[in-house]
């Protein structure tokens, strides 16, 4: 077996935890008396991001690995787990408002959001794929995550988190289709 298909492994495993926290919250999410539509976009952009981490996980398949390098790759899944725990509670089934628990949980939500776009920007560089502050493709992506996630955590209004909401997902899609894996050299 070799270092990719090891730390492969171990990465898939922390997905299908968080894919699988995701469809758990799902379900309650669509109840009609529960129903918050800034939830369920919410939940599926982070469902695409799923997706999309994963498959940019073969980019790193020349990686030299390391034990930084190992640790830095779990920890995008570990940051997403996160915040669909909070965006879907310990026990969905027993929240009464999804839209009471969006906005009691936005602060942390979006704090994580910040911290993932942090991931992002210094990735290239953990995995040597770009000089030290040079721009890669992917920072375009922190930036719109970062930017969002700070205006999430500004804005209180609902009108506004329809707009985060909805160009967080719209851009998650975007992304896939024009980024496709992202070569990383060692």
């Amino acid at each position: 077996m070799s270092h990719f298909e090891y730390v492969s492994i171990a990465v898939a495993l922390i997905y299908a935890l968080v894919i699988g926290r995701l469809l758990t919250g799902l379900g309650p999410s669509i109840e009609e008396r529960k129903r918050y539509p800034i939830q369920i976009a919410w939940i599926l952009t982070l469902f695409l991001v799923c997706i999309i981490s994963w498959w940019q996980l073969w980019a790193t398949r020349e990686v030299e690995w390391t034990a930084l390098r190992f640790l830095w790759i779990l920890a995008l899944p570990s940051l997403l787990y996160i915040r669909a725990a909070i965006l879907t509670g310990s026990d969905p089934r027993e929240i009464d408002s999804f839209r009471d628990h969006f906005f009691s949980n936005r602060l942390s939500f979006f704090g994580m959001g910040a911290a993932t776009a942090a991931y992002i920007v210094l990735s290239p560089w953990i995995y040597g794929g770009v000089p030290w502050l040079s721009f890669a493709p992917v920072h375009t992506s922190a930036i719109m995550l970062g930017t969002l996630s700070i205006a999430g955590l500004i804005f209180r209004q609902q009108s506004a988190h329809w707009v985060i909401a909805l160009l967080s997902l719209f851009g998650v899609a975007l992304s896939f289709v024009l980024l496709g894996p992202i070569a990383v050299s060692q």
